[in-house]
């Protein structure tokens, strides 16, 4: 019988009695089945749980060998342990090495041989089979390298935008269900007035990217579009950095749960601060106006040191109702209460009072809105009657809500009727609801319970990168997409002329002065593309293009031979979220290292040259004074 005929009555006998271990009541198919449906929360059990199920693999094979393989077929056994060519080469040379029982050491050698080929090979299919975890722990290992280089979140805005940032769809639906939409025949968002006639698109935006206002001849826009750029409004503006600056002020301020992180914001994105402390008061007003001025300087990179300095220097003196129930007690019903003292401003703010009252004391839950028809919350309010004393009880020391109203609200929502204000008759609401307008992978991840402060942030594909340029370029696309396809054929004097035409007629445009700077740095203007980046961090101050631009300086720093410049630049991108800047600053810093080598065997090249000379010129140069004193 062949060799070759050996393995393979080796290996059919093997599979045949595959179940006898590995079956269903197989004596290690329980502790296989066990690590294989392991909850890996982390990457580092990942990878145990993969060496497990290897090990139990390797066990497996190698009992099945002992039992039904070498005992059938000793020719095959000698031929694989006992008596072969390479064993007999390692035996010779540890004679020559006088290695005392050679041949027993060679065979050990041997079989060690085919055991890390056996796990190489069950190892190596493990690893296939979960190359994509095996992938992400070692990019892990590589960035917990280079984040001993530079944490980029640490002790800024990042840290703490991240952890609000799950609630970004809340806020959404509610101004969904608070504006409505206005859709065309084509299911498009198109223009309308407000009810100060103010031009409107999208989820109650009034203003586009590129820094013009909207008006009747805006084109069209798609839910998703419409998402972004609500979602642009309410990350890059100062709802979420005016809580940040608080919760940096004192750590007890920081949101404790979900309902009220969404009433915050929403109390916030409203009104302002105004609610927690006296607009009037100097140190407030000093305090935010120099705030404001880092936060256009650093974007989300600001440190929290910056912060902390200002509020011990203009410390919180003057605190609004609001503000004491929030800062002194952080009672949800005091603040609830609280909250119900600022209704000046109409009809409208009696029920989104009542609705942000609702999310501090959780008698409203954020996943309530999603079933609200549109304009829901309005019409609701005219259910319930219209008035103040609908949602509110005057406690004679101040209001507080009407409990009552929340579980009436909530029964609404599962059949929502209109009340005409003339008769008060009732008739069905039939409407789309808040949920039908939120892209479905955002839905998803508030259906999932993925929305909640704290979670991992929603990983944006390439789809949604797409829509964020695209809503940059509202009403031009197509000059827009042109000169990209100018860019990426190489013709960058084309992409050049048709953005500096984009440019004059829309000049606040972030996303256009990056693309600038972009293709500057291509074409070795590196001066130009720093001036269309101050544009961008001076000028314009989108928060969101700020990681772009700093990137955009820290090439042209780079390749001026400014590297410290270069490295502060790509610092900031990474921190304002530019992944890309991560290699960069590695390759600057390594440049730096380099650098400074020079350096310092360039000045001791210039010593040494020094210490001949004086040699030269006075014999006793070597030697110190005390040698030689008089």
């Amino acid at each position: 019988m062949s060799l070759i005929e050996d393995l393979k009555k080796i290996a059919s006998k093997i599979s045949a009695r595959h179940h006898y271990v590995h079956g269903d009541k197989g004596v290690l198919e329980k502790w296989y089945k066990k690590l294989k449906d392991l909850n890996t929360d982390t990457k580092l059990k990942e990878v145990g749980r993969v060496i497990g199920l290897g090990t139990i693999d390797l066990s497996w094979f190698l009992f099945c060998l002992g039992k039904f393989g070498l005992k059938d077929v000793k020719n095959i056994s000698n031929t694989l342990l006992l008596d072969n060519a390479l064993l007999d080469k390692w035996e010779q040379g540890k004679r020559k090495l006088k290695i005392p029982n050679p041949r027993m050491i060679a065979t050990l050698q041997l079989w060690m041989v085919y055991v890390l080929m056996i796990m190489s090979v069950i190892g190596g299919a493990k690893i296939s089979k979960h190359k994509n975890a095996v992938k992400e722990t070692i990019k892990e290992w590589f960035q917990d390298e280079e984040d001993k280089i530079y944490d980029e979140t640490k002790n800024t805005f990042v840290a703490y935008q991240t952890k609000l940032q799950p609630i970004t769809p809340w806020l959404i639906a509610e101004l969904i269900a608070a504006e409505g939409v206005n859709l065309n025949q084509d299911s498009l968002h198109c223009p309308y007035k407000d009810g100060n006639g103010i031009w409107t698109i999208g989820f109650g935006n009034t203003r586009l990217k590129d820094g013009s206002s909207v008006t009747a001849n805006t084109p069209p826009i798609t839910t998703e579009e419409a998402y972004e750029l609500a979602r642009w409004h309410l990350e890059d503006e100062e709802t979420f950095f005016d809580l940040y600056c608080y919760s940096v002020a004192d750590e007890n301020l920081t949101v404790r749960n979900t309902g009220e992180a969404f009433g915050l914001s929403s109390v916030i994105y409203n009104s302002g601060t105004k609610f927690i402390e006296n607009p009037n008061d100097r140190n407030h007003k000093e305090r935010f106006a120099l705030l404001r001025k880092e936060y256009a300087k650093y974007g989300a990179a600001i440190p929290d040191s910056v912060v902390a300095e200002l509020f011990r220097k203009y410390p919180i003196t003057d605190k609004a109702s609001f503000g004491k129930a929030w800062i002194d007690s952080h009672d949800p019903n005091d603040m609830a209460s609280a909250i119900g003292l600022y209704m000046k401003d109409g009809r409208g703010m009696h029920w989104r009072r009542w609705l942000e009252a609702g999310l501090f004391t959780g008698d409203i839950n954020p996943q309530d809105l999603l079933e609200c028809p549109i304009k829901g919350m309005y019409e609701f309010y005219l259910y319930v009657g219209g008035t103040k004393d609908a949602l509110w009880i005057n406690t004679g020391n101040g209001l507080k809500p009407k409990k009552s109203t929340y579980k009436t609200f909530k029964d609404w929502l599962n059949n929502p009727q209109k009340r005409d204000p003339k008769t008060g008759t009732l008739t069905p609401l039939a409407c789309k609801k808040v949920k039908d307008f939120l892209p479905d992978d955002i839905l998803q991840e508030c259906l999932t319970g993925q929305c909640e402060i704290g979670a991992p942030v929603f990983q944006k594909k390439q789809k949604v990168k797409q829509i964020e340029e695209k809503t940059y370029t509202i009403g031009y696309e197509d000059y827009y997409l042109s000169a990209m396809d100018a860019y990426k054929q190489g013709d960058y004097k084309s992409a050049l002329t048709i953005l500096e035409l984009l440019v004059a007629d829309y000049p606040d445009n972030a996303l256009l002065h990056n693309d600038m700077a972009v293709i500057y740095n291509k074409t070795g203007e590196y001066d130009k593309a720093i001036e269309h980046v101050k544009i961008v961090l001076y000028q314009i101050g989108d928060k969101s293009q700020y990681g772009s631009a700093q990137y955009n300086a820290g090439v042209a720093y780079e390749n001026k031979g400014d590297l410290n410049k270069a490295l502060q630049n790509y610092k900031l991108a990474l921190t304002n979220g530019n992944k890309a800047a991560r290699g960069a600053i590695k390759r600057v810093n390594k440049k730096i290292k380099k650098q400074q080598s020079k350096t310092i065997a360039f000045n001791d090249g210039v010593l040494k040259i020094k210490e001949k000379q004086n040699v030269a010129n006075n014999p006793f140069s070597d030697y110190s004074n005390d040698d030689y004193t008089a």
